[in-house]
């Protein structure tokens, strides 16, 4: 399982996101998937999880560069 901080910087590595309230947020709307026990441990996220909602965002951005490119086209 992996906190916030470490969730953060991969997402960083990916090219996602640099915001820890961003990442907080994804995972209040259920975007990211992520349990907390208690408020000291704060969220733990599955590392299955977060390989799951990168290869969403990619392919959501991706589909959007190829429409992108094809309205550019016109």
């Amino acid at each position: 399982m992996l906190n916030v901080s470490e969730v953060l910087t991969i997402l960083e590595k990916e090219g996602l996101t640099s915001s820890r309230q961003v990442v907080l947020r994804w995972i209040r709307q259920g975007d990211l998937p992520a349990i907390q026990k208690t408020r000291k441990e704060g969220y733990q996220v599955a590392q299955s999880d977060l390989d799951e909602f990168i290869a969403k965002k990619k392919e959501i951005a991706a589909s959007t560069q190829i429409k992108e490119q094809i309205t550019d086209d016109y």
